[in-house]
C-alpha cells in the first residue's frame, strides 16, 4: 500500500509537467520501453537509489551546458527542481533518467529521427576477432543487413542485401548529402568483400568492385570518391602469415574505377575517415624493427597519397589498437576505439587532444577507465588519465557495466553515437555467450542512452542527416595509369633543411644519408612454422624453459625480460630469428651537406626509411618507421626523431634547397643481404680456417645447420645471438642487431618511448663488437673494403637470414594442400606463393587485377610464370 502511495505522490508531482514536455518516455518510445528500463538499471548496478545523486549532478551539468543548445531549457529545469525533491529511491531513478533521456534528445545536435547503421552477427573462425582477420573472406557469417532505422517508431527498412539473398557486411559510410551509402558486403555467392553502393531509399544498389581480394572500410571523400582499404596489394601481416591479409589503404572513383594505392605499408590499415582539413585519418600498423604488438598508430595522408604523417601514437605502446577514429565536428579532438588487436571487439573509447603531445600518455583521455588500456596494459605499468577532459567532473564516465564498446560516431561538439556490450571480451576470442553490441546515443561525460538493439550487432550508426563538407585538397600525384615498361620510374622528393635537428647525433659525425627500402612480403610458405622454428632453438642454444608466448604477449618493459632480448615469431616464412621480417634492400646514399640539410629523389610509392651514416658507412641513427612520396610531389621532412608539434626550420637558406635534387648513390645493387648468400661467403673467406668446430673454437662460423631440422646456420646465430654459455643473462651478441623486444636508451628517459626512440651510437654497425674487432685487425685478418661494407650493411638491415633471392628460389605450396588446411586457410580465395609471389607496383593503376595471378606473366598454357628475377644482383619485373 505504501509504495502504491508512493508512486501515485510522484505521479502527481510531475503530471502538470510532463504532458508540456516534447518527449514523453512512456508513450515516445513505448516500443523498446522495458529495455531502455532494464539498461538503466544495468548503469545503476541494480541499485538504483545509490545513484540518484549521481544522475542530479549529470542533469545538472547538461542544463548548465551553454552550448547544448536545449529545446524548451527552462520547462526542464523546473521538472528537474521537482524530482529533486523527491526521496531516493528506484522509482525517483527512474524519473530522472526519463529527464536526461529527454534532455539528451533535446540537445540541438541531436536533431534526427533517423540512422543508418549495420546489424551484423560476429565474425567466427580461426583467430577470428583479431584486427587483421575479421574482415576476411573466410571469417564472414551471413545474416547481416545494412538498415534504415526511425529510432523513435523502432522501425527499419532492410537496405541491402537485395531481397531473397544473404550476405556479410560491416563498414558503412553515409556521403555528406546525406543520399548515398558505400559499404562493403560480402554476398553468399561470391567469395570476398566488394564496395557496394545504395541511395538512402534502398534504390540501385550496385557492385563497384568485384575481384578475389577484399575491399573493405570505405568512406567518402569530399570531393565525391571514396577510401577504403583493400588486400589488393597482395601482401601479409609478417607475424600473422598467409591467413593475415593486410588490408592497405587506397582510392578510387565513385563507381569505384580508377583504383590507386595511396599507403606503402607493410603490414596493415584500418578504418580511415576524413579531418575537417581534407586529410584522411586511419589506424597504421608497423613495425620497422620494434615490438610487433603495440604499434597500432594513428595517421594522417592526403587523398592521393602524399604527405603521409603519423599523427599520434607512432611511438606509444599505450593503447594497443588506436582505431574507428573521427574528428569530433568543429574541434580539433578525436573519438576512437582503444581495441585489443587480437580481439578488435575488446575495445573501449578514448578522447584525443593533440595538442597536448603525439604520443602516450600526453593528449589522451581515457572515457573508460573501468576497461584500462585493452590488452596493453596487461604486465605492464600504466597511467590512465580519465575522461572527461574537465577536471571538475573526474566522476563523470561510462558506467562500468559496458565490457565492451565498438565504432563511435561524433555527432557535434557534445554528443556521438556507440555501439557497447555488457560482455568482457576475451584477450583473443569472442565468448560464446558474448551479449550483442546495442547502439547508444552518448555525451563525453559518460551519459548513455539505448537507441537501438538488432538481431545481431549494431555497428556503424550514423544519424541520416547532411554533414558539413570537409576541404578538397588539391592533388599532387601524377596518377600514373597502368604500368608499362617504357614509361621512365615514377619518382618524388623529399628534403629536410637539418637531419641533425633534436637527434642527439654530434653534427661532425653524420656524413651521409641511407635510404632503406622495407619490402612487402607478397609471399608466404603456407606453413605457420616460424615459431616452431624459433622456440626450439633458442630454448636448446640457452638451454632455457621459459614460455616465449606468455612473455611476448605481457612483456614488461624490463631489460631483464629474456624474450624481450632476444625475440619472438609467430608468422610463416621465417626471414629473421628476431622478428617475422621482410626482406630490405639499400635504394643508396647520398653525402649530407655541411649544414645538415639533404634533397633526394626517390622512387615514388615504395616504403623507404632512413639511417644516417659516419665516414665509415657505419650507422649513427636508424629511423624504426616508414614514409613514401607520390609521384611529382616534393614533400619537407622534420625527421624521425620529431615526437611532438614542432616548427619547420627555416628552408631558405639551406644549402641542399639551392641545388638539384641529388639521386642515391647505390653500391649494392638491389640484392636483399640474405645472410647464406652474401654473409657466409666472407665468413669462408676470412674466418673458418679458425671459427670451426674442428678447432674447439666456440665461436663456430661454418655453414653448419644448429639442428638437423633446423632453418638456421650455426654461424648465423652465433653471430646474432651471440656464444651459447648456458646462462641466459651472460650472452652478448657479436653482431649487434636491434632486439625489436629489448629496452634501449632514449633521448628521452622520462616518457614511454624509450623502446620506439633509440638513442643515438647505439646500436647496428656503430657499436657491433664484429666489426670493432675487424677494423682494429682481428687475428691480422683484412678484409677488403667491399667485404667489410657488406657486413656493415647487412648488420644495418638487422641481420636478415634470407632475402627475396632465397625466397624466389623456394617452392609454392601445393594449392590442394594448402586449401584443405583445417586452421586458417580454409575458405581463402587464393593461396600464397613464394617462387611465383607477385610484384605489386604501388604507383600505378589496380583495377584490371582481380587476383594474384593476374600479376604475373604466363606460358603459353596459362600457367604461371615468375614475376621477379634477379642477375647479376639486379632485380628484374616481369609483368
Amino acid at each position: 500500500m505504501k509504495s502504491f502511495l508512493f508512486f501515485f505522490a510522484i505521479n502527481l508531482l510531475i503530471a502538470s509537467y510532463i504532458n508540456a514536455l516534447p518527449t514523453d518516455f512512456d508513450n515516445g518510445w513505448s516500443f523498446m520501453k522495458n529495455d531502455i528500463i532494464s539498461d538503466w538499471l544495468n548503469q545503476a548496478n541494480n541499485q538504483p537509489q545509490n545513484h540518484c545523486e549521481q544522475e542530479k549532478n549529470r542533469i545538472n551539468r547538461l542544463l548548465t551546458k551553454k552550448d547544448l543548445q536545449i529545446k524548451d531549457l527552462e520547462k526542464y529545469k523546473i521538472l528537474f527542481e521537482k524530482i529533486k525533491q523527491l526521496p531516493n529511491s528506484e522509482q525517483t531513478y527512474i524519473e530522472l533518467r526519463k529527464l536526461k533521456r529527454a534532455i539528451m534528445f533535446s540537445a540541438k545536435e541531436n536533431n534526427f529521427d533517423e540512422i543508418i547503421c549495420v546489424d551484423a552477427p560476429y565474425p567466427v573462425g580461426s583467430e577470428a576477432p583479431h584486427e587483421s582477420r575479421f574482415k576476411t573472406e573466410n571469417t564472414a557469417v551471413y545474416g547481416a543487413s545494412l538498415l534504415r532505422v526511425n529510432i523513435k517508431e523502432q522501425t527499419s527498412k532492410r537496405l541491402a542485401p537485395s531481397t531473397g539473398k544473404s550476405a556479410a557486411i560491416w563498414k558503412s559510410d553515409l556521403n555528406f548529402d546525406a543520399n548515398k551509402i558505400v559499404f562493403q558486403m560480402r554476398e553468399s555467392d561470391k567469395t570476398n568483400y566488394n564496395l557496394y553502393c545504395v541511395d538512402v531509399d534502398g534504390k540501385n544498389l550496385k557492385c563497384i568492385s568485384n575481384s578475389e581480394y577484399n575491399d573493405v572500410d570505405p568512406a567518402w571523400l569530399p570531393d565525391g570518391n571514396i577510401v577504403f582499404c583493400t588486400s589488393r596489394a597482395n601482401c601479409y601481416v609478417r607475424c600473422g602469415g598467409s591467413a593475415f591479409r593486410s588490408t592497405i589503404l587506397a582510392r578510387c572513383d565513385a563507381d569505384g574505377k580508377n583504383i590507386y594505392f595511396i599507403s606503402t605499408n607493410n603490414e596493415a590499415d584500418f578504418m580511415p575517415s576524413v579531418m575537417s582539413d581534407g586529410s584522411i585519418l586511419y589506424t597504421r600498423w608497423e613495425y620497422v624493427d620494434k615490438n610487433i604488438f603495440r604499434l597500432q598508430s594513428l595517421w594522417t595522408v592526403n587523398p592521393d597519397g602524399s604527405n603521409p604523417q603519423v599523427f599520434w601514437g607512432g611511438q606509444s605502446h599505450y593503447p594497443d589498437l588506436k582505431i574507428g577514429a573521427y574528428q569530433v565536428p568543429d574541434s580539433d579532438k578525436i573519438i576512437f576505439m582503444t581495441s585489443s588487436h587480437h580481439n578488435v571487439f575488446n575495445s573501449g573509447l578514448a578522447i584525443l587532444k593533440p595538442s597536448e603531445g603525439r604520443n602516450y600518455p600526453d593528449g589522451i583521455y581515457n572515457l573508460t577507465p573501468h576497461l584500462g588500456w585493452t590488452e596493453a596494459q596487461y604486465g605492464s605499468w600504466n597511467k590512465t588519465k580519465c575522461g572527461p577532459w574537465d577536471k571538475s567532473y573526474s566522476d563523470m564516465v561510462v558506467p562500468s557495466c559496458y565490457g565492451s564498446f565498438y565504432s563511435p560516431f561524433p555527432i557535434g561538439k557534445n554528443f556521438y553515437l556507440a555501439s557497447a556490450s555488457l560482455t568482457i571480451q576475451n584477450f583473443s576470442d569472442i565468448p560464446q555467450d558474448a551479449k550483442p553490441l546495442k547502439l547508444y546515443l552518448c555525451d563525453y561525460d559518460g551519459n548513455m542512452e539505448l537507441l537501438y538493439s538488432g538481431q545481431h550487432n549494431i555497428v556503424h550508426a550514423q544519424p541520416l542527416m547532411k554533414r558539413s563538407r570537409p576541404r578538397i585538397i588539391p592533388l599532387k600525384n601524377e596518377f600514373l595509369g597502368y604500368y608499362s615498361p617504357d614509361k621512365n620510374e615514377p619518382r618524388g622528393v623529399l628534403y629536410s633543411a637539418d637531419v641533425f635537428k633534436d637527434s642527439g647525433i654530434p653534427r661532425e659525425k653524420g656524413k651521409y644519408l641511407r635510404v632503406i627500402e622495407h619490402c612487402a612480403a607478397t609471399y608466404q610458405d603456407g606453413v605457420r612454422n616460424s615459431y616452431a622454428q624459433c622456440v626450439p632453438v633458442l630454448k636448446k642454444w640457452y638451454n632455457t624453459k621459459w614460455s616465449l608466448p606468455i612473455i611476448g604477449v605481457y612483456s614488461s618493459q624490463s631489460p631483464q625480460n629474456t624474450l624481450r632480448i632476444f625475440g619472438f615469431l609467430s608468422g610463416e616464412t621465417t626471414m629473421s630469428i628476431f622478428m617475422d621480417e621482410s626482406h630490405k634492400r639499400i635504394l643508396g646514399e647520398v653525402e649530407i651537406e655541411k649544414d645538415g640539410s639533404v634533397c633526394i629523389e626517390i622512387p615514388a610509392m615504395k616504403a623507404v626509411y632512413f639511417q644516417i651514416l659516419d665516414k665509415d658507412k657505419k650507422v649513427l641513427q636508424t629511423m624504426r618507421s616508414s614514409t613514401h612520396v607520390v609521384a611529382g610531389e616534393n614533400r619537407g621532412c622534420l625527421g624521425c626523431h620529431a615526437t611532438k608539434f614542432k616548427t619547420a626550420p627555416n628552408m631558405h637558406s639551406a644549402i641542399a634547397l639551392r641545388k638539384y635534387p641529388k639521386k642515391l648513390n647505390k653500391p649494392f645493387g638491389d640484392i636483399t643481404f640474405g645472410f647464406n648468400r652474401y654473409v657466409q661467403p666472407i665468413l669462408d673467406k676470412y674466418c673458418i680456417s679458425c671459427h670451426n668446430r674442428e678447432s674447439g673454437n666456440k665461436l663456430n662460423l661454418c655453414s653448419d645447420k644448429f639442428q638437423q631440422s633446423d632453418v638456421f646456420t650455426e654461424s648465423y646465430l652465433n653471430l646474432v645471438l651471440g656464444v651459447p654459455t648456458g646462462d641466459l643473462s651472460t650472452a652478448k651478441p657479436i653482431a649487434g642487431a636491434i632486439s625489436p623486444y629489448a629496452v634501449y636508451k632514449s633521448l628521452d628517459e622520462n616518457v614511454p618511448t624509450s623502446e620506439s626512440t633509440i638513442a643515438p651510437m647505439q646500436v647496428l654497425s656503430y657499436t657491433s663488437p664484429l666489426i670493432e674487432r675487424l677494423e682494429k685487425g682481428h687475428a691480422n685478418v683484412k678484409l677488403s673494403d667491399r667485404d667489410l661494407s657488406i657486413l656493415k650493411a647487412w648488420i644495418d638491415l638487422n641481420c636478415p637470414y634470407y632475402g627475396e633471392e632465397d625466397v624466389l628460389e623456394m617452392d609454392d605450396i601445393n594449392e590442394e594442400t594448402y586449401n584443405k588446411s583445417k586452421r586458417a586457410f580454409m575458405g581463402l580465395s587464393y593461396p600464397p606463393k613464394m617462387k611465383t609471389c607477385p610484384d605489386v607496383d604501388r604507383a600505378f593503376r589496380q583495377d584490371k587485377f582481380k587476383t594474384q595471378s593476374d600479376r604475373n606473366p604466363k606460358d603459353e598454357n596459362g600457367n604461371v610464370l615468375p614475376a621477379i628475377k634477379y642477375e647479376n644482383g639486379i632485380r628484374k619485373v616481369f609483368k
